[in-house]
């Protein structure tokens, strides 16, 4: 090949290279695939829907429901720990092998497994602040061995799915049906699963946001720490969870609250994000910053 070939070919392989990373840079957002819970009984759908549902029932979360085989059905039940919502055991049902999380064992098909685990295109990884699943399928789920559950789905189940995350049609309805809307207890309904033995708890909730500080929430999520969040994320929907912990948490509200910009650290990461530290020593203090 001459001089002029391999200028040629070296400049191709540059162009390709340069595509490569714009479209990887473009695509740095998946929040909009991705469903989250949280803190005080807090819920985004992956289409952006915010709602809160008090239950310690056991709720599908996602499942494929609209195809004419259903690869996986996601479930997760809460439990009150100090008056405080912790998420008990997760669920997750994926062609043939299931996933059981809980504080105490990670069961896998059956049987109690360390990690990491890798089989039957599943992936199970955990560390001192999470368990992470992966699967061939396209699913992945970030437990953080608390409050939070991030649930992660393929652009391919568009339309497809059924569960509290909403039915991933790009379109913040879920709270509606056939044009009447629906409350949040009715809505959930359709998606309890307990056995006829279990019990469980759906308490009330404040629906009054006047005793929540909108100043300081508006003012908290718009602070330097969040500067490169603030045309990524629902800004009113986040300050309305904050305002509805505030109203909600008796006697220890920072530490509800801490759960709820936590949350809001993390999604900002989702949308592509770079949130900055924001935890101090008198305000939702803890070894890591996000």
């Amino acid at each position: 090949m001459g001089t002029t070939g391999l200028q040629f070919t070296l400049w191709l392989i540059y162009l390709t290279l340069l595509v490569s990373s714009l479209t990887q840079t473009g695509n740095s957002s998946h929040i909009g695939r991705v469903c989250t819970t949280w803190g005080h009984y807090h819920w985004k759908t992956f289409d952006g829907e915010f709602f809160q549902l008090a239950s310690t029932c056991n709720h599908v979360v996602a499942s494929q429901c609209k195809g004419s085989y259903e690869n996986f059905n996601i479930q997760m039940r809460r439990k009150i720990v100090n008056d405080i919502p912790t998420i008990s055991k997760i669920i997750i049902k994926l062609e043939g092998s299931v996933v059981e999380l809980s504080s105490s064992a990670v069961i896998f098909n059956g049987k109690t497994v360390s990690l990491p685990m890798v089989s039957f295109g599943v992936t199970i990884k955990g560390s001192t602040s999470s368990i992470i699943v992966e699967t061939k399928l396209g699913i992945r789920s970030v437990w953080n061995l608390d409050d939070s559950l991030d649930l992660e789905i393929d652009d391919k189940y568009q339309n497809q799915i059924c569960g509290l995350c909403g039915d991933f049609d790009g379109v913040a309805n879920e709270l509606v049906k056939d044009g009447v809307s629906l409350s949040v207890s009715d809505y959930a309904e359709a998606y309890k699963v307990n056995e006829a033995t279990e019990t469980c708890e759906e308490p009330e909730l404040n629906p009054v946001l006047s005793c929540g500080d909108k100043k300081f929430c508006e003012q908290f999520f718009s602070s330097d720490p969040f500067s490169s969040c603030q045309n990524l994320l629902d800004l009113e929907s986040f300050s309305k969870a904050c305002m509805a912990d505030m109203c909600n948490s008796k006697d220890n509200t920072d530490s509800v609250l801490c759960k709820t910009i936590s949350e809001f650290s993390r999604e900002c990461v989702h949308a592509g994000g770079k949130p900055q530290p924001w935890r101090n020593t008198t305000f939702c203090c803890k070894d890591t910053n996000n």
